[in-house]
């Protein structure tokens, strides 16, 4: 009984996992609970942004899960305050994701290779003021959160940010890397992106996790009623 009692609660700490944007810098200080929701439950872009490389540079954060998925995406917009808003921008410019959905593994420090220059967004120069959204999935569920940015074609990530343990996204999909809800009031999109290049999906990894729950809860009340 505790022995079981011991897995069911590591599977929950692992279903409860999270991840923390570490630079650039996020909107605000992390919230767990508020984590499901858009940009991480603030809804207003900063007015002190955060200066970021117009070309070749990453973002770092940090993962709670041994295995997950995650993309990054874009808006335009001056204060951007809905999903929709980072599939389009309210003057109908088309905007890729910064970084398509891509599978990965592996806890702790993270670091994503960006280059905003390079998506060739309309509009999109030196000094441009951008968000980006970092959307995550270790399996239950999406978790986001935003930062505000100004582009710069001059400006060098500091030597005492490090890029700690590179994923490889060259490979991955760009079919779904895109926000589908159009609210923006807190519900999260839809989940439709997994990485090709990896042999399981991040819904396939919350079904397994939910049917052993589920198996343990039935084991624990099966065992509960023996001892009746």
């Amino acid at each position: 009984m505790f022995s079981s009692l011991l897995i069911l609660s590591a599977i929950a700490a692992a279903v409860n996992a999270h991840f923390q944007m570490q630079f650039p810098p996020p909107r605000g200080v992390f919230v767990e609970d508020n984590e499901p929701n858009f940009c991480d439950g603030y809804p207003n872009a900063v007015s002190n942004r955060s200066e970021f490389p117009l070309g070749n540079a990453f973002i770092t954060f940090n993962s709670e899960h041994p295995s997950w998925t995650a993309t990054v995406l874009i808006s335009i917009d001056q204060n951007p305050t809905t999903f929709a808003e980072f599939n389009k921008s309210s003057t109908g410019v088309n905007l890729p994701p910064a970084v398509p959905f891509f599978k990965a593994s592996g806890e702790g420090a993270v670091c994503v290779p960006i280059d905003i220059g390079a998506l060739n967004i309309t509009g999109v120069k030196d000094g441009s003021n951008v968000t980006i959204q970092v959307e995550f999935n270790g399996g239950d569920g999406q978790l986001f959160q935003c930062a505000d940015l100004t582009l710069s074609s001059t400006f060098t990530i500091p030597s005492s940010i490090q890029c700690t343990n590179e994923v490889d996204n060259a490979t991955s999909t760009t079919a779904s890397g895109t926000a589908t809800s159009a609210s923006g009031t807190g519900t999260a999109p839809a989940a439709s992106g997994t990485g090709t290049g990896a042999s399981g999906s991040s819904s396939a990894v919350g079904l397994q996790v939910g049917g052993l729950v589920a198996a343990l809860l039935g084991t624990i009340g099966a065992f509960t009623v023996l001892m009746l």
